[in-house]
């Protein structure tokens, strides 16, 4: 494609990490490697981008592999890494991958502030069919909305095989939202 070898010629370092972002926002994963691989000095911002657009185009295992580099070149993860990590863990329903993650962002103190990595961990433990973890969890979030809310509850109604509800005790935690997405309830009760 002639795109690319026009932007080689006028490329800054600057725009390195966007044009990551820009091409896996078009799924264009070959030309995401290309510029990434291209890169000198790889800051988060390039590995993010990475990251991101290998996971937007279900590409998971790679992006966990990416992490793992990155990591190797002595990078630190944000919370913004950290998310689409989780996601990519999400996509392979990699549960021990999720744990390892958790288990990073315990010991970064990446936890501390941020209802969307602590959904997101939910999330993962939900979606891996592991709810005593995810309530777990649940339990120690401080701060519930309905999408912390809507985590566990959506856990329950997992493909996999079913374990023993849960959901009454989770409901007796605290007060749910007014707005709890009740349809998950009754797809879960066969109601």
């Amino acid at each position: 494609m002639v795109v690319l070898e026009v932007e080689e010629s006028i490329w800054t370092t600057t725009d390195e990490p966007i044009l990551v972002a820009m091409y896996g926002k078009f799924g264009d994963i070959d030309r995401v490697r290309i510029v990434f691989d291209r890169i000198p000095k790889r800051d988060l911002t390039s590995w993010n981008s990475l990251i991101s657009g290998l996971v937007k185009n279900g590409a998971s295992s790679e992006a966990l592999g990416v992490f793992r580099r990155m990591r190797c070149c002595g990078v630190i993860a944000d919370c913004t890494t950290i998310l689409g990590v989780l996601s990519a863990c999400v996509n392979l329903a990699a549960l021990e991958h999720g744990r390892a993650i958790h288990g990073y962002v315990i010991c970064n103190n990446l936890i501390c502030y941020n209802d969307f990595l602590m959904n997101s961990l939910i999330e993962i433990y939900c979606s891996c069919n592991s709810m005593a973890e995810a309530i777990k969890l649940f339990d120690e979030f401080m701060q519930k909305d309905v999408v912390s809310w809507n985590s566990p509850i959506s856990g329950h109604v997992s493909p996999l095989p079913p374990k023993p509800y849960q959901l009454p005790r989770l409901l007796h935690l605290s007060t749910p939202p007014f707005d709890l997405r009740l349809e998950i309830i009754f797809v879960l009760y066969k109601v």
